[in-house]
């Protein structure tokens, strides 16, 4: 009996998206974008190391997060407890379109920095 009670007591906790996920996808993506102004007035080998970092960052950390935050969240979409967390998905799409600008961004800087070799 208590043991039906506990299973029941489990089964009805609400299942939510990996919100972490989504956190660490904007946090990244924030990275990138504070990467910009500071490569401004650097020397040419720290600029191509500060350019290299940022693009990884915006355009690849970025979007590696932000899917595995969406895989979590369509897996939990197949429980029946799901619990969408709309703030979230709207985190990882701001989180996307930074990360990529800001690596569209790092990726002119250092195509321009190259070109001038």
């Amino acid at each position: 009996m208590y043991l039906e009670e506990s299973t029941t007591s489990q089964s009805a906790e609400s299942v939510k998206p990996p919100v972490s996920l989504a956190v660490v996808a904007m946090a990244s993506a924030l990275v990138a974008v504070a990467l910009v102004p500071l490569s401004r007035g650097l020397s040419s080998s720290a600029l191509l190391s500060v350019t290299i970092a940022g693009y990884l960052i915006g355009a690849v950390v970025t979007v590696v997060f932000a899917s595995l935050y969406r895989t979590g969240r369509n897996k939990a979409r197949t429980e029946r407890e799901f619990r969408p967390q709309g703030w979230a998905d709207k985190v990882v799409t701001v989180a996307l379109v930074l990360g990529i600008l800001a690596g569209l961004v790092h990726a002119f800087l250092l195509a321009t920095e190259i070109a001038k070799w």
